[in-house]
């Protein structure tokens, strides 16, 4: 049992899941997006998004990680 539970502690392991999940769900609009990317010129920028979002996250990584994190179920409903 404790092996199952460090498992599910490796931070590598919690990022391929939850990026699987986003995958699978959102599968046909990602890949119209890129289809649009692809096809029409004035989307073509579309590619650099995602590396300057990955840049901007990795150079402002101190204050995410002292960012502070809490639970709000108040959100759901608006959510759903």
């Amino acid at each position: 049992m404790a092996q199952a539970k460090d498992i599910y502690n490796n931070i590598w392991i919690r990022i391929f899941i939850l990026l699987s999940l986003f995958i699978g769900a959102y599968w046909i609009p990602l890949k119209g997006i890129v289809t649009t990317w692809m096809t029409n010129e004035d989307y073509s920028y579309g590619f650099i998004v995602p590396v300057i979002s990955l840049y901007l996250l990795w150079d402002k990584r101190s204050a995410v990680k002292e960012t502070a994190l809490k639970n709000s179920w108040g959100v759901l409903p608006i959510l759903i």
